[in-house]
Order: C-alpha cells, then structure tokens, then sequence
C-alpha cells in the first residue's frame, strides 16, 4: 500500500467537512435556534444554504424523479459516501494509469456538480456557505491534483 497522498489527505478533510454538514443539518432541523460557528451573519450562513430546497439532490433529483425518490438526499450524504473512495484511490492513485484516469474522470464530475452548486450559491440561494465554499475548494483541488499526476504519468510513459 501506497503512503498517504496529498489527494488522500484532501479527501480524508472533504469526509469530515461532510460529516460536519450532516451535524449542522441535523443539528438545525431538530432545533431551529441552533447556530454554527458558519453562521456568520445574515448573507454568511451555512444553515440557510444546508437546509434551502437545493441541499436535497443537489435540487435536481426531485425536478426529474420526485420529492420521495431514494436519491433525494442531502447532498453532504453523498460526500460523506464520495470522499471515502476518493480517500482509498488517493492511497494508490500513483500506481495505477487506471485510476489516475478513474480519479480524473470522477473529479470532473464532481468539479462540474461543484461549480453548478457555486451558481446556485452566489446567483439563487444569495448567501455564502463556509462549508460549502470549502467543499467545493476540495474538489476543484483534487481534480487538479488527478489531472497533473495523469499527465506527469503520461509524460514519464514516454520517456521510457
């Protein structure tokens, strides 16, 4: 097994910021006057942001599914889903051509999900969300991580 990587250090931090979305979410639905230290002011809040109508399948699943529908769900569950396999490809990313491709592949996506979320952040909700902010820092970090180890593996490939 492969040390621990920058990108496995980046997705360990991106689980426990997710983790610490679901205890904010949580937190605020069973006590509506709980008040994280994300909750800055008025226009700096993560609870406004975490629990707005956006928060549950990233606002589309209920548009094309239904409100009900089984991937209906936080999206700070899919983080704390998401950055775990991210953390186990990170411990072997430098191994294997497939997953620098596999991580490259993901963290585009996700980066693309990142910047749809950003939009709706600053555009829609008209609030800054801490977490959220750091969340996002995370993906657009660990896609340029991926995609600069890809092209240095591609580039050490030739030399050889």
């Amino acid at each position: 097994m492969a040390a621990l990587s920058v990108y496995s250090f980046l997705s360990g931090l991106g689980f426990l910021v997710s983790v610490y979305s679901v205890v904010i979410e949580h937190a605020k639905l069973e006590d509506d006057s709980y008040s994280p230290l994300c909750d800055i002011n008025e226009r700096i809040s993560c609870t406004a942001v975490l629990t707005s109508e956006y928060s549950y399948g990233f606002g589309i699943v209920e548009l094309i599914l239904n409100k009900d529908h089984f991937l209906n769900q936080p999206n700070s569950y899919y983080g704390v889903l998401f950055y775990p396999l991210q953390f186990i490809i990170g411990l072997y990313i430098l191994e294997s051509k497939g997953l620098l491709s596999l991580s490259a592949l993901l963290n585009t996506g996700v980066s693309a999900v990142s910047l749809y979320l950003m939009y709706l952040l600053f555009f829609v909700i008209n609030k800054v969300c801490l977490v959220c902010l750091v969340i996002n820092s995370i993906n657009f970090f660990l896609l340029i991580y991926s995609i600069a180890a890809l092209l240095r593996k591609k580039e050490k490939n030739k030399k050889e």
